[in-house]
């Protein structure tokens, strides 16, 4: 075929015509290949209704028997015919004759039902529905049936000598991809656009792709694929909720049934759970699945679905957890870890499961098993399965008794003066404790409020009183034996770098995962990191459809006054937050996480979407520059007396500079901060000049 390129590349002289341009030069390689290939499969299916060539039959004889020459003859200018298609650039044109002739080589391949043509075709023509062509969709209904028969049967044997069972289904599932959003978008139009006896509707394909989801769900065993798998079957359910209407209603919940319970009988098995990356991926797909409309999810109210995936989850914890301790390791505690994630992004999306004593039950025990290693243990015998488990099993129980419903703001001392004012507050008389090395306790001592209009009328009370420790006794922390055994101590809060340290060790530490995405608008032949980074500057100048895409993605926020996550360690969660002032009206914000972000959060994550900037390139490039990190000094100190103000304190604890720079690099113990790149590109062709290793 590169013979055949070439030579009809050559046949075009620039001498003999040199008016011609570009695009008649390529229309003119479509037609001479089109034509040729066509050639070839008419003489090659000619050839194989007579006698047939001996020579070519031999030599395949040998390493594929039942393979026959002139049908792997035709399959391969097939799959050359469809390669040729499918590298068609975005500014290139094929006509209509052209288009014509090579339905008509493809419609007769689905037709004749050849294995080795179909495998070619699949294989190396997947991408034809991507590519806009015009008229395109008449080949949907044969090539989805064909999609199934390729799919099912490759989970038996192979049927192509040079493709893989795996491959092979992967390029099913790659097809598949491509179409499976038109059922639900063009509904119960005609496909050919006439009403006749062997027409087809849009819809009429869905349960054919539905067989094909399923049948991969339940049988198929390859990481990648069951990966892909998944998020087809999550993209098919999101389409069918945005075009949810009482007569598909019906047809959601099944279809969701259907997915669910396929995902959830196998989660349990050796095929799913000894493999990491497929648990995650299934895993993934419960979590995304919890934010459909719990019309669907729960139709006629109906809890089941949501049960099974809760009692699936806690089984599959279980059976994790309960494996001997040889087969224990970093990857079967991800997976666990997971688990208990999944279950707490369900039961935040729907509470009301808990509701139910079975479900409350089995968490409860789910929860037990993770924090002590086994259920109805002596205290004596205790012991989790490592440190990461427990710690997923604790924040699981953590989210059950906290209320998730409201997004609460930072509270710090300084918010609490800032809010109260200096006559409500005193800042010198914060006491601070440390409870069993893990949890810290701030109690402020307002034991004399302006604000309460007649005193108490009790016995006389004793003249050396501390309102924090009996706080703290009768939260059962005080005792001599909490004494003895240092549970509980009293910190120095003198020091002269104690709140620096306090905040950047626990007011800074989110409690929420942390995800920064970083979208670039690539206008038509832009391949400078520079060209691309200035398009934000000026985003009402780039593309409707991008900006719509912005407007739907979070709140827009201001950096300076934004108590939360900000895309940036150097400026998020900040104590010097400013109170927000009304401000002239812009024509338009730079989103660049510079003076603003946009800002999206849910029980568990926190995302900062931001447009880069040139000046955020340059910002980050000298913080890496700077050899001078800030680090958190460990020089928190323990009293044990109540001596501990002085004359200055006030004065230190009004100035001190909370926002001290904090760079990234010291991130080690927070969230870890993935950046995710989102690309909006005019030409899909320069997806392949990205400049990444400029930001």
């Amino acid at each position: 075929i590169d013979a055949i390129s070439q030579r009809s590349m050559s046949s075009i002289s620039a001498e003999e015509t040199p008016c011609l341009d570009e695009r008649m030069a390529i229309t003119s390689v479509y037609t001479t290949v089109i034509l040729r290939i066509k050639t070839i499969l008419i003489v090659s299916a000619y050839s194989m209704t007579s006698s047939g060539d001996a020579h070519s039959g031999l030599s395949h004889s040998v390493e594929w028997p039942e393979v026959d020459g002139v049908s792997a003859g035709r399959a391969a200018a097939l799959g050359a015919l469809c390669r040729i298609i499918c590298s068609k650039k975005s500014k290139e044109t094929i006509t209509d004759s052209q288009l014509a002739q090579f339905y008509k080589v493809i419609y007769e391949a689905l037709l004749e039902k050849d294995r080795l043509i179909l495998c070619a075709l699949i294989y190396f023509g997947g991408g034809i529905f991507r590519l806009s062509l015009k008229s395109v969709e008449i080949l949907l209904p044969q090539f989805v049936q064909t999609l199934e028969m390729i799919y099912t049967e490759s989970m038996k044997s192979r049927l192509h000598p040079s493709i893989d069972e795996v491959q092979m289904r992967r390029a099913c599932l790659n097809a598949l991809s491509s179409i499976i959003s038109w059922p639900t978008t063009f509904g119960n139009m005609f496909i050919n656009g006439n009403a006749n006896q062997n027409s087809f509707t849009y819809i009429e394909v869905r349960p054919w792709m539905h067989r094909i989801l399923i049948t991969a769900l339940r049988n198929e065993v390859d990481p990648m694929n069951l990966f892909l798998t998944l998020s087809i079957v999550y993209f098919i359910t999101r389409l069918l909720i945005k075009k949810l209407i009482s007569e598909i209603a019906d047809c959601c919940a099944s279809i969701v049934r259907s997915i669910v319970s396929a995902v959830c009988d196998n989660l349990c098995k050796p095929q799913w759970s000894s493999e990491l990356s497929v648990c995650l991926a299934a895993l993934d797909f419960l979590n995304a699945l919890s934010t459909i409309h719990q019309s669907v999810l729960f139709s006629e109210n109906d809890l089941s679905t949501g049960i099974l995936i809760i009692t699936s989850l806690c089984r599959f914890i279980d059976a994790q957890l309960m494996k001997p301790p040889p087969l224990h390791s970093k990857d079967l505690h991800s997976s666990v870890v997971a688990a208990y994630f999944s279950l707490s992004v369900w039961l935040c999306a729907a509470p009301t499961l808990l509701e139910t004593e079975s479900c409350l039950t089995t968490v409860a025990e789910t929860i037990e098993l993770g924090l002590t290693g086994g259920k109805n243990l002596p205290p004596m015998e205790r012991k989790a399965a490592s440190k990461r488990v427990d710690d997923a099993a604790e924040s699981l129980l953590y989210m059950i008794f906290s209320g998730h419903g409201r997004q609460d703001d930072i509270m710090d001392e300084k918010r609490l003066l800032h809010k109260f004012g200096n006559q409500a507050i005193d800042i010198t008389k914060f006491r601070h404790f440390l409870v069993r090395q893990q949890t810290l306790i701030s109690i402020h001592e307002a034991t004399k409020l302006s604000t309460i209009s007649k005193e108490s009328e009790v016995s006389r009370p004793s003249t050396n009183c501390s309102a924090s420790r009996v706080l703290l006794y009768d939260l059962g922390l005080i005792s001599e034996e909490s004494y003895e055994s240092g549970d509980i101590l009293l910190l120095d809060s003198s020091n002269l770098d104690f709140y620096h340290d306090l905040h950047h060790m626990v007011d800074r530490s989110p409690t929420k995962l942390l995800q920064t995405v970083r979208l670039f608008y690539v206008r038509d032949g832009q391949r400078s990191a520079v060209d691309i980074l200035a398009n934000a500057m000026n985003l009402q100048n780039t593309s409707n459809l991008f900006c719509s895409l912005l407007a739907e993605l979070g709140e827009g926020v201001e950096v300076e006054t934004h108590p939360h996550w900000t895309g940036d360690w150097t400026t998020a969660f900040s104590a010097e937050r400013k109170l927000e002032e009304a401000k002239e009206n812009l024509d338009n914000y730079i989103i660049d996480g510079f003076t603003h972000c946009l800002w999206w959060t849910d029980p568990h994550i926190e995302i900062a979407f931001t447009t880069p900037t040139e000046r955020i390139r340059k910002q980050q490039e000298s913080a890496t520059k700077c050899n001078e990190l800030t680090t958190c000094g460990t020089n928190i100190s323990v009293i044990s007396s109540d001596e501990h103000s002085d004359s200055d304190h006030a004065a230190r604890m009004l100035q001190r500079d909370f926002a001290y720079p904090y760079y990234s690099g010291y991130n080690s113990l927070r969230s870890f901060d993935q950046r995710v790149y989102v690309i909006f590109l005019e030409r899909i062709e320069d997806m392949h000049y990205f400049p990444c290793g400029s930001f």
